[in-house]
């Protein structure tokens, strides 16, 4: 807290990423219009002036900690988070729904840090 001490945490966090994130033209590329070469230069721009060199997919999952304070709930808090890349496989990536891979590694590390 402020006075030194350390504050808990609101909540657990983690966020699962893919191994390998997109470069940001690719990922202008997808977040444009199709077809629409001034959508893409504006995307291209905004990650540039951003300084946005990759971008990953990502699955964030938040684990509230119960409280009896009803105005802590109002405060907000702190979120102890943590990451993990999602390794890919043959069968894609995080966002592949057939990647059995990438469903039992996110499964086995939420399991392991936040559902326990």
């Amino acid at each position: 807290g402020n006075d030194g001490t350390a504050a808990a945490s609101s909540a657990d966090g983690i966020l699962f990423t893919n191994e390998f994130p997109l470069s940001s033209e690719t990922y202008a590329g997808r977040r444009a219009v199709p077809n629409d070469e001034n959508d893409l230069k504006r995307w291209s721009e905004h990650l540039i002036s951003c300084e946005i060199h990759s971008v990953s997919p990502g699955l964030l999952f938040v684990k509230r900690h119960s409280t009896q304070d009803p105005m802590e709930e109002k405060r907000g808090g702190i979120i102890t988070l943590k990451h993990f890349c999602v390794p890919k496989s043959t069968l894609g990536s995080i966002w592949t729904p057939h990647n059995h891979h990438a469903l039992s590694f996110t499964r086995q590390m939420l399991w392991q840090n936040i559902l326990h």
